[in-house]
Parts: structure tokens; C-alpha cells; sequence
């Protein structure tokens, strides 16, 4: 089961696409993507190893996304639905 973080703000097309690629890029996440609607985003990565990749996530989108902020929404399913708080 993957989580879905919610975004403090909408960003461009070009930010969350730098944020998607770099997110990426980290060690021990297996799917990323940019949910519209709630916007934010969904996030797979080793059990053990979601408090390093949100560490990484929340720098990323703060600098990337010119200050958007990251909270815990729910979680994502393998199907991609979402189950949120």
C-alpha cells in the first residue's frame, strides 16, 4: 500500500514534473505521481523506508515546487484509489 500526501498548493506543469522525476530518482521508491484531484501525491516505496524518502520528498517539493508543503492524506491502494483521512 503506497500514501498519498497532500500539497499546500497547486504547482506548474514544469515544477511537478522536476519533483516526479527527482522523487524518482531516490533510493527505495517504486511509483511516484501527481494526483489532481485531491491534488497531491502518491507515493510507493519500501515499507521501511518512507520516513528517509518523505524526509527527501518535503526538501524537494519545498524547493521545487517554490514552497509547496507536504501532509499525510491516506494511503493508496495497488489499484490507485485512495483511502483518506
Amino acid at each position: 500500500m503506497g500514501r498519498f500526501y497532500n500539497l499546500s498548493k497547486e504547482i506548474g506543469d514544469e515544477a511537478r514534473d522536476r519533483i516526479i522525476r527527482e522523487i524518482q530518482e531516490l533510493d527505495h521508491v517504486n511509483r511516484v505521481w501527481y494526483s489532481e484531484e485531491p491534488v497531491g501525491l502518491c507515493i510507493f516505496a519500501d515499507d521501511d523506508a518512507y520516513t528517509n524518502v518523505m524526509n527527501r520528498t518535503v526538501n524537494i517539493c519545498s524547493r521545487d515546487g517554490a514552497g509547496a508543503e507536504l501532509s499525510f492524506g491516506g494511503y493508496v491502494q495497488e489499484d490507485g484509489s485512495l483511502v483518506l483521512f
